[in-house]
């Protein structure tokens, strides 16, 4: 099965499980970020290869977390740019203007 967006995972979960409730918990928990030993406290029937899932969701959220920050920068950047081009064209233009 592809699964092509987070909705489509959710509605995946919901469909083949009997705890969907629990397995919504342990999913939230874990893209929080948070400690794996917590999580296992609450749901021990998280196994080693559940656990390893876990760890690699975990790595992906953050590195998610990472390149967005990365890209809030790159268009604060652009941002930037786009109002000292805007600022100098309309003093160009204001120039223009003047001396016609």
């Amino acid at each position: 099965m592809t699964v092509s967006s987070p909705q489509a995972v959710w509605d995946f979960v919901g469909c083949r499980t009997g705890t969907a409730h629990g397995t919504h918990e342990v999913l939230k928990r874990i893209r929080r970020g948070e400690p794996i030993t917590a999580i296992l406290v609450d749901h021990p029937q998280l196994n080693q290869a559940r656990i390893g899932l876990a760890r690699h969701l975990q790595n992906q959220e953050l590195e998610l977390s990472r390149l967005y920050s990365k890209m809030q920068d790159g268009e604060r950047r652009k941002m930037q740019m786009e109002h000292d081009l805007a600022t100098s064209l309309r003093q160009a233009f204001d120039l223009t203007a003047a001396s016609a």
